[in-house]
């Protein structure tokens, strides 16, 4: 049985909700995102052809973020990194951020809270999710529950009337990625040095995924290197995925939202549309 931390939880609870209540011959669901930020979540397949994503969330989540850099003249500025090009909402961030210069100077891990017109942060991320061809959102409000009555579909314009949200600023690591072949000495040398017991150390060719067997049972264990650190993330009893952490800390603007209305019938409605 494949194990799964809170937040992909909530993704995976959506997507099963999803085929069990619209899939069928012609109309297919297909998981996408899980770790990987840069995709969306669920891909909507009719008749072969690709319409468009849904990005599935817990009822409290993180929903989009930019990295900012200090420039030599005192102010702020969008990152070249990102992957997605700055706007209209970004650049009234910053602006923001340099009218208060002092106050985001010395960020850390803890956040600034940027406080600003809500719209400009709502209207940062229906841009955002419509550039990966987002046109719903899904929530799952108790992720312990799986009824459909748990889950609600927003269309992505409606965003702000089913949730509250929020910006900040602050240091975060940039995540992880799966590790190249000559990460694997570092990562045995590891694993013997920390007295692990493991099997089975191999890359996935069609995943491009690093996967190993330990006798341990836990659920995360992290290996600490001279040229990077590594996460075990278990899958399956026994099984776990390697993946490689960055070495960068960046500061980001981080965008949160907050479900907090009930399922209107006629979004529901015009969802169903989409494919019937």
């Amino acid at each position: 049985m494949e194990i799964f931390n809170p937040g992909e939880l909530a993704e995976k609870n959506c997507y099963d909700f999803l085929c069990r209540k619209y899939s069928n011959e012609n109309l297919q669901f297909i998981h996408r995102g899980r770790n990987d930020s840069t995709q969306s979540d669920i891909e909507v397949v009719n008749f072969g052809k690709t319409i468009f994503f849904i990005e599935a969330k817990d009822k409290n989540a993180q929903c989009g973020q930019f990295v900012v850099i200090k420039g030599n003249d005192n102010k702020f500025c969008y990152s070249r990194n990102n992957h997605y090009t700055s706007n209209i909402e970004s650049d009234l961030i910053l602006d923001y951020m340099d009218d208060n210069f002092e106050k985001f100077l010395n960020v850390s891990t803890a956040g600034i809270e940027i406080d600003l017109d809500k719209n400009i942060f709502y209207n940062w991320i229906i841009e955002y999710y419509k550039t990966k061809n987002v046109r719903f959102f899904i929530f799952i409000k108790d992720k312990n529950k799986i009824d459909d009555s748990n889950f609600v579909i927003v269309p992505i314009n409606k965003l702000n009337m089913y949730c509250d949200v929020s910006a900040c600023y602050r240091i975060k690591k940039s995540g992880s990625c799966p590790p190249t072949i000559s990460n694997i000495d570092e990562i045995e040398y590891l694993l013997n040095k920390n007295n692990i017991k493991y099997s089975d150390l191999a890359f996935n060719k069609q995943q491009k995924k690093l996967f190993v067997k330990l006798k341990t049972n836990d659920f995360s264990i992290k290996l600490l290197g001279s040229n990077y650190n590594y996460l075990l993330k278990q899958k399956e009893k026994y099984k776990y995925e390697i993946r490689r952490l960055s070495n960068t800390n960046n500061a980001n603007v981080i965008f949160s939202i907050k479900l907090i209305k009930e399922q209107e019938k006629n979004d529901l409605l015009l969802f169903e549309k989409e494919f019937i």
